[in-house]
């Protein structure tokens, strides 16, 4: 299951990096999942999954007729959530993952959170600077370098 949460994550990411709630809601998920489970735990999470899906792909069909986010403010919050949960789940995988286990995977996991999370973080800056350009560049390509670690955590760890 959590690999196929990780190659949802990276589809969603990859593609629909415009949304921010959906990210937001999966990386949600994600911090979840790498919580310590019980069994009753991992179904109810599971479900929950599965409903949230189900909510964002209506919310995927839907968006041609949305209308757009009102005001910077509410921009700048929406994206600087989705850093914030990507900070959770760097410093869960620190904590619990890594310092248990003191793996590859988990070193690699955490390096690639913490770089998607400081990623966003920038690209967040460029909803209150005149010239956001240079941030939205410097915000993609740190995310970016995170991705390519979460990948290859996935396949090296």
């Amino acid at each position: 299951m959590i690999a196929s949460l990780y190659d949802a994550l990276l589809f969603l990411i990859l593609y629909f990096n415009k949304y921010p709630l959906r990210l937001f809601l999966f990386r949600c998920l994600l911090f979840f999942i790498s919580l310590p489970r019980a069994e009753s735990h991992m179904r109810s999470l599971k479900w929950w999954n599965i409903i949230v899906s189900a909510l964002l792909l209506v919310l995927l069909f839907l968006t041609p007729v949305l209308p757009p986010i009102p005001g910077s403010t509410l921009t700048e919050v929406l994206s600087g959530a989705r850093g914030v949960v990507c900070l959770a789940i760097f410093f869960n995988y620190y904590f619990v993952i890594y310092g248990m286990k003191g793996t590859r995977f988990a070193f690699l996991m955490c390096a690639a959170f913490l770089l998607i999370a400081t990623g966003i973080g920038v690209y967040t800056l460029k909803f209150s600077v005149k010239n956001p350009l240079p941030y939205d560049y410097a915000g993609d390509g740190t995310r970016a370098v995170g991705l390519v670690l979460m990948l290859a955590a996935f396949f090296a760890g």
